[in-house]
């Protein structure tokens, strides 16, 4: 009898610690899908904010135009409609962005991991913005290895990162100065730097980059309007990659922004 009462009071103990453990796991799974029902809201909010403003330009030239066709005067119809077209442009652009992040921080978004030359890729993406670099008479200059560097990554996402980071250097640069990129290996990991000479960060700004819509400036050198989402592209595919990515800048000097990836032996 005694037995029998000893292993129901061990059984209860055990039962009891059980639903304790359970209860607590519930809690911060629970608490877990209310951070991230806020973090979505969040950025819904942040989305519908920054897309009211250029749709509801466009719509009002639009609006203005269309109710005085017959006698809006040339000069005027050209600029207003080059405002409904940049407005457009932005709302596009922020959804195609806002699209893309949601496919990278999604559980499902694959990685295609594969041995590539890192130079090559590198080369690759000055290239394809060279169009860019050449209407601002910005000099790039290269201090890449001459030997071939193999790396195990997923080449098309660490491309939009690489791209992502030279066209915010680009943006970023006043006309006729100079990015320089450079590309340094170890035993344990391969470090690339884009080194711009634009207009800066400031500390308490750089705090906050990586954040969702964070903007240093709402508008770069050439007027064009940030939409505060690359950075956070970025540093979840480098992350992704098992890698780092950081900003050091000065106001009025420029930044350099610093990337390392791992070689896997």
């Amino acid at each position: 009898m005694k037995k029998s009462q000893k292993y129901y009071e061990t059984y209860i103990e055990e039962l009891e610690e059980r639903i304790i453990d359970l209860s607590l796991k519930l809690k911060a799974t629970n608490n877990l899908l209310a951070d991230k029902a806020t973090k979505h809201n969040k950025l819904i909010s942040a989305l519908t904010h920054n897309l009211k403003n250029p749709i509801g330009i466009a719509y009002s030239f639009s609006e203005m135009m269309s109710e005085n066709a017959e006698n809006y005067p040339k000069d005027k119809l050209e600029k207003h409609l080059e405002i409904v077209k940049e407005s457009s442009q932005y709302a596009i652009s922020l959804l195609n962005t806002f699209v893309t992040y949601h496919q990278v921080n999604s559980a499902n978004y694959l990685y295609n991991f594969k041995l590539e030359e890192y130079t090559e890729l590198i080369n690759n993406v000055i290239n394809n913005n060279m169009l860019l670099l050449q209407n601002k008479h910005i000099t790039v200059v290269k201090n890449l290895p001459n030997n071939a560097i193999l790396i195990n990554i997923d080449s098309e996402k660490i491309t939009l990162v690489l791209k992502q980071l030279l066209r915010n250097a680009i943006r970023f640069s006043e006309p006729n100065s100079k990015i320089t990129i450079s590309v340094t290996t170890s035993s344990t990991a391969i470090t690339t730097q884009i080194i711009d000479e634009g207009i800066g960060i400031s500390k308490n700004d750089l705090a906050n980059v990586f954040n969702d819509f964070f903007v240093v400036n709402t508008y770069d050198v050439d007027k064009k309007k940030c939409i505060g989402l690359g950075l956070s592209i970025a540093q979840n595919i480098i992350k992704k990659h098992n890698g780092t990515l950081s900003i050091h800048s000065t106001i009025n000097q420029g930044s350099t922004v610093t990337i390392t990836l791992p070689i896997c032996k």
